[in-house]
C-alpha cells in the first residue's frame, strides 16, 4: 500500500473524529441560539429542526472530506519524494 492511501485513511479517521466533535459542538450552539434569540419557549416550527440537522451534516461532511483530501495530498508528496530518492 502506498503512502497516499495510508495517509488518506489516517487523516480520514482523524477527520471523522474531529468532524463529529465539531458537528456536535455546532449543533448544541445552534440549538442554544435558536432557543435564546429566535424561537424561545414557544413551539418551534418543523423546519428549524431540519435546518439544524442539514447544517450539522454539511459541517461534518466538509470536515471529513477536507481531512481525507489533505491526507491524500500529503501522501502524494511522500510518494513523489521516494521516486526521486536514490538508494
Amino acid at each position: 500500500m502506498n503512502a497516499r492511501i495510508k495517509y488518506g485513511i489516517l487523516f480520514g479517521i482523524l477527520g471523522l473524529i474531529l468532524g463529529i466533535m465539531a458537528a456536535l459542538f455546532l449543533g448544541v450552539m445552534l440549538y442554544g441560539i435558536f432557543w435564546l434569540f429566535i424561537f424561545g419557549d414557544d413551539k418551534w416550527p418543523s423546519y428549524a429542526y431540519s435546518l439544524i440537522y442539514v447544517i450539522i451534516t454539511i459541517v461534518f461532511l466538509v470536515i471529513a472530506c477536507v481531512f481525507v483530501y489533505l491526507g491524500v495530498k500529503r501522501g502524494s508528496k511522500k510518494d513523489s519524494n521516494k521516486k526521486y530518492r536514490k538508494n
